[in-house]
């Protein structure tokens, strides 16, 4: 059987262990599958029981390898692969990515045996079938709203459909994902506006600037330092002053900073008024009732009052997800000892992990090595704290 590998996926836990900062297109599925590492350094891929799913060569190209336009991989190496010293078989290998509703990019070298590489890329599906070929050039982007974001020659951005047909050709210069219907698009890198899943210009380009939609607003730049929102009907509804930065909507809620990146902050609600101070030194989206605030040094929870319910002892943390929090508290020697809170904030998980992810699908993703330093995933653990896969030691 061909195999593919590929480096182990951090994608989950690398976003949430910095924070979370990065802007969201929408609300996360539940996971199905959680990328795991296996002997020899490809990546499988598990379901909530441990049980492997998509193994590292479980991947059947045999539909799309034809007349020699794609070629497998050899499996990667530190010696030559395939003895005829051209090059070191460790870079002609494919690689799959995560899973975005039911669909995961993956690349393939299309010169095996050859120091310059080529990358083709395509689309596998739950199963590990694939079912877009691997016939674009450039990377594409995560499935939302049944659309992902590709590139032209040029570089310009249009999207695909599930099975892989341009539904919207590659003309802008730049281009987001889809979220709630719409995405935000720009031909020139000056004028920004939003798009259906069709093309259609939903909302015309008249912004300098903008985000995602979330339940049913959107943050745009109405001047170089002026935000505002807008509902899907591109109508302004309120702007801020300038200068104030204002998260997404969630849960009714949005963080508003005050003064720029080192301001405070508070929250707004969906008619711009500021419902929480703006009182705090850093604060995370709401998510099952809670959010995440700093005040000083420490990290707690507050309610939709603004009262903290989970006080700021912590030294970081994420946000609640499937009635868990990761926090973690200082430990000598190392940036942190991570576990899990519930809503009162009793710790239901031991606080003893190096970086523990938020939980997803009923599984989270921890780093267990205890010497602080963030190298991946060693384990996958349920909300009892049972581990139910761990990465197997390595062989050198």
């Amino acid at each position: 059987m061909q195999r593919l590998f590929t480096p182990l996926l951090l994608l989950l836990a690398v976003t949430l262990f910095v924070g979370g900062a990065a802007a969201r297109v929408q609300k996360p599925e539940p996971r199905k599958l959680f990328p795991v590492e296996g002997v020899g350094g490809g990546t499988s891929f598990i379901d909530r029981t441990g049980r492997v799913v998509i193994a590292p060569d479980g991947i059947d190209f045999t539909d799309v390898v034809k007349d020699g336009q794609y070629r497998l991989p050899m499996p990667p190496s530190w010696r030559d692969a395939d003895g005829d010293g051209d090059y070191p078989g460790r870079r002609r290998r494919a690689r799959i990515e995560d899973f975005s509703e039911g669909l995961a990019s993956f690349s393939i070298d299309t010169r095996p045996g050859s120091h310059r590489v080529r990358l083709a890329y395509g689309f596998v599906d739950e199963t590990g079938r694939v079912v877009i070929a691997p016939t674009f050039n450039r990377a594409p982007g995560d499935f939302h709203d049944g659309r992902a974001l590709v590139k032209g020659e040029d570089g310009r951005r249009g999207y695909i459909d599930r099975t892989g047909k341009t539904v919207v050709a590659p003309v802008y210069k730049f281009a987001w994902p889809f979220s709630e219907g719409l995405a935000l698009v720009s031909p020139d890198g000056e004028s920004y506006g939003f798009i259906d899943p069709d093309g259609g210009v939903r909302i015309p380009l008249r912004f300098v600037g903008g985000g995602h939609f979330s339940e049913g607003l959107a943050r745009v730049w109405v001047g170089d330092y002026q935000a505002a929102y807008i509902d899907r009907a591109g109508r302004v509804l309120f702007r801020l002053s300038e200068g104030d930065h204002g998260g997404e909507f969630r849960e009714g809620l949005a963080m508003l900073r005050v003064g720029g990146r080192d301001g405070k902050c508070g929250f707004i609600d969906r008619a711009g008024r500021t419902v929480i101070p703006v009182e705090f030194d850093d604060a995370r989206d709401f998510s099952e009732g809670k959010a995440l605030v700093k005040r000083g040094d420490s990290w707690g929870f507050i309610d939709r009052s603004g009262r903290f319910v989970i006080p700021p002892i912590y030294a970081y943390g994420s946000s609640f997800s499937e009635g868990l929090a990761a926090v973690a508290v200082a430990r000598e020697g190392t940036e942190a000892g991570w576990g899990y809170i519930d809503h009162a904030g009793n710790v239901r998980i031991p606080l003893e992990y190096d970086h523990a992810a938020p939980f997803s699908g009923g599984l989270a993703a921890v780093d267990r090595t205890m010497d602080g330093l963030s190298l991946g995933v060693d384990a996958y653990i349920d909300q009892q704290g049972r581990v139910v896969w761990e990465k197997p030691p390595r062989g050198w």
